[in-house]
């Protein structure tokens, strides 16, 4: 077995190039597949990171991709690893400076090149006393390798923009009557303000619940950039300072002769208190009740609380006086004890009053939506509002005629006819342009109403939000006090609710959010009725308005995305880098002056085969056995490797020796 520079003749140092040259071309192959699949792995992981699931032929997928290159790479590096620990056998024993070894250990290392089982088994005998453990090492954690580089793939599902998907909503830049059914939207804006109410208005009603289902949204998932469409908005004064009352002991004064009474005069109580309050322009009210309220709307342009602010004044549409009796004392221990809601148990724990006045006006503008749509719920939120007129210091535009609601009991305003043509413009917000509007005019992308459509609202609103609620001083056949009411159930919300309830009745601060958001959800109605074509929405199939113009967004879907994550890979990492320290450390052993005798040995049964010496085959049993028999030999024969036989070791203690490998 004399190798190819012994033969030759050659030096040793050239001995040495011919040798490394041979074993490097051997094992180059294996190794450029090794080193190609793993890069192949990385381009293509870095590549499709963070990105959608590619859609390859053949059914083709990521894992299937990941496992086909996986096996090769482990195949490309276990082949030559294998023949390698095969190889090692011969170093083993042919190391002279060490003790003779066990017979045994040459079973243990071709086990070992055979599969896990047998690596493990080496893992044990060696303890890292050689670096065949290095190839046992490899082999033991193979079969992991699949498996744990499969963990490197997610597939997390994430909202992408569709490009063949519809997302659509609606906006409107113009109110016009008789185009546009306005006094419609004001009754069905005043009703669905208190009906859609479920927090006793401790909370306000929220755009889209009103609104809701006027987004078109093919995949369930739709964003919408902030849009913009005009409105109604709402702004509430505490009037109480200008409020004079007066208290009369019987309502035979002279002085009540041309005041009304709440309820009417068939509902007056001879030789009881009045209480009279007025407002400067005549708007003035009676009653005996400690629990009455008054609302209707200012005529012309007349205003208590908004004076000095011009830019609501000109695009008022409508401006309501609400004057009610707020309970100052009242009986804690009754209360208390028995929580009363008949009408007389609510007056009787009342001890004492005060009158309170708030006007409330609701006027054009501009609000700022944002919209989306998530697995098929819709929101829509008014994020912002803005009122900027065009025609800049042009004073109200808009002024009411209409009669008075307690001496005539007349809800009717009259129209102006010659005027029913003119037109206010609103600026859209300049902080946020937006989007594409069909009816845009020469003085720019302005939002538009109509003198006739805004006479319209404010009449549809008095029709249904004007009134009065008092609880009459008289028993009734069931003992209680009745109570009279005109106007919608808007009125009756405001009485039952916001004044009267216990707990407004004994909290201001209760009282106030009520107020506050019984009216804000008026003008939100307002907003959503004339904003939405309410397709299928809470109050049916309408088309209120015309002037509507689309608002297109982005419909988005979840897809699944691939997403690495590199620590598993670093098993593979890791057996390259060992296969790679372990090839080198068997060739460099290989190509010294000794061990190159037996490079091309490597793993053929042949060699074990012949290289037994006659003592050590005798010794060992001299043919076939059973192989619990012939281990237990083995493992009491020390031997080593003398020139290129197997031989007995001379002079050793075979016991020790077995004790010492063990």
């Amino acid at each position: 077995m004399e190798n190819l520079g012994n033969r030759t003749g050659l030096p040793p140092a050239e001995r040495f190039a011919i040798h490394l040259y041979v074993y490097v071309a051997v094992n180059m192959p294996t190794s450029a597949i090794l080193i190609i699949h793993f890069q192949v792995i990385i381009i293509v992981f870095v590549s499709l990171n963070q990105k959608p699931v590619p859609n390859w032929p053949l059914g083709i997928t990521l894992n299937s991709f990941l496992a086909f290159l996986t096996t090769w790479s482990k195949a490309a590096f276990m082949i030559p690893v294998s023949v390698a620990i095969s190889q090692a056998q011969w170093a083993w024993f042919d190391q002279k400076s060490t003790e003779p070894r066990p017979l045994y250990d040459l079973d243990v290392i071709d086990q070992a090149s055979r599969g896990a089982w047998g690596s493990m088994i080496l893992l044990w005998r060696f303890r890292f006393r050689h670096f065949v453990v290095l190839g046992a090492l490899l082999v033991s954690i193979s079969a992991l390798t699949s498996p744990i580089t499969q963990l490197a793939i997610n597939y997390p599902m994430r909202d992408v923009t569709l490009a063949r998907e519809v997302a659509s909503t609606h906006a409107i830049q113009d109110l016009s009557s008789p185009r546009d059914a306005l006094g419609i939207v004001a009754h069905i804006s005043t009703f669905l303000a208190s009906f859609l109410d479920t927090t006793k208005f401790t909370e306000p009603i929220p755009y889209s619940v009103i609104a809701n289902r006027g987004v078109f949204c093919s995949t369930g998932n739709c964003t919408f950039k902030p849009y913009h469409s005009i409105g109604v908005c709402m702004k509430m004064a505490n009037i109480t300072s200008s409020l004079n009352v007066v208290e009369f002991e019987n309502p035979e004064s002279p002085d009540l002769a041309d005041t009304p009474f709440i309820g009417g005069v068939e509902e007056v109580i001879p030789n009881r208190k009045v209480w009279k309050a007025s407002l400067p322009g005549g708007y003035h009210m009676a009653h005996q009740s400690k629990a009455t309220m008054f609302t209707d709307l200012l005529t012309g342009n007349r205003t208590f609380g908004f004076r000095d602010d011009p830019i609501l004044q000109q695009a008022r549409i409508a401006s309501f006086v609400l004057v009610y009796t707020a309970p100052t004392a009242y009986d804690k221990s009754s209360w208390e004890i028995s929580y009363n809601t008949t009408a007389k148990g609510i007056v009787d724990q009342i001890n004492d009053f005060r009158h309170e006045a708030r006007e409330i006006l609701f006027h054009l503008c501009v609000h700022t939506y944002e919209t989306k749509v998530y697995l098929g719920k819709e929101t829509t939120q008014i994020v912002g509002s803005h009122t900027e007129p065009l025609e800049e210091g042009a004073g109200p535009f808009l002024y009411l005629d209409c009669g008075d609601l307690l001496n005539k009991s007349s809800y009717q305003c009259r129209k102006n006819e010659q005027r029913g043509n003119d037109t206010i413009h609103l600026r859209a917000p300049k902080e946020s342009p937006p989007p594409h509007l069909e009816l845009n005019t020469t003085k720019g992308s302005t939002f538009t109403a109509n003198y006739r459509g805004m006479e319209d609202i404010a009449q549809g609103l008095r029709s249904y939000i004007a009134g009065f609620a008092t609880i009459v001083m008289a028993l009734n056949e069931q003992q209680d006090f009745p109570y009279v009411t005109t106007g919608s159930d808007f009125i009756t919300s405001l009485f039952e609710w916001v004044f009267f309830h216990h707990p407004s009745m004994r909290d201001v601060n209760i009282r106030e959010v009520r107020m506050q958001n019984i009216y804000q959800n008026l003008a939100t109605s307002l907003s959503a009725t004339v904003n939405i074509r309410f397709r299928g929405s809470q109050i049916g199939a309408l088309n209120l308005t015309h002037a509507v113009f689309n608002v297109t967004g982005e419909a988005t879907g979840m897809v699944p995305h691939v997403e690495i994550t590199w620590a598993p890979l670093s098993l593979l990492a890791a057996e390259i880098v060992l296969a790679a320290l372990f090839l080198s450390l068997t060739m460099f052993n290989q190509i010294d002056h000794r061990g190159m005798r037996f490079c091309d040995v490597k793993g053929s049964s042949l060699a074990t085969l012949v290289a037994l010496g006659e003592e050590c085959r005798a010794a060992a049993g001299g043919g076939l056995g059973p192989v619990k028999e012939l281990e237990r030999t083995a493992r009491k024969l020390a031997v080593r490797l003398e020139g290129s036989q197997i031989v007995l070791a001379k002079n050793v203690n075979n016991e020790k020796t077995s004790h010492e490998t063990n």
